[in-house]
C-alpha cells in the first residue's frame, strides 16, 4: 500500500474519488490502482484483499492520510539530515 501512496504522491495525483462505494465505477485513483495491481498478478495483495475483513484492509481515507503523513515525515527527516551534514549554508 505504501508503494501506491508513494506513486500517487510522486505524480501529484488525487487519491480519492466522489464515490468509493462498492458499486461505483470510479472509486478514485488509490482504490482503482490497488484493485488493478491485485488483478494484474500481485497475488499477495489479491489474497489479502479477499481474505482480510473489510474493516482492516488499510484502504480507508483515514489510513491513506496516515500513510501520506508517515512518508512526509520520512522525507522531512531525510532533508533535515542532509542539511545537518552541510558545513556551510549559503
Amino acid at each position: 500500500m505504501f508503494g501506491v501512496v508513494q506513486f500517487l504522491s510522486k505524480l501529484n495525483l488525487p487519491f480519492r474519488g466522489h464515490d468509493e462505494s462498492a458499486g461505483s465505477l470510479n472509486k478514485g485513483v488509490f482504490q482503482e490502482l490497488v484493485a488493478y495491481l491485485a488483478a494484474s498478478g500481485d497475488e499477495v495483495l489479491a489474497d489479502y484483499l479477499v481474505s482480510a475483513p473489510e474493516n482492516s484492509q488499510y484502504t480507508s481515507p483515514q489510513i491513506q492520510n496516515k500513510m501520506i503523513g508517515i512518508i512526509g515525515s520520512s522525507i522531512q527527516f531525510e532533508i533535515v539530515q542532509a542539511v545537518k551534514k552541510l558545513k556551510y549554508l549559503q
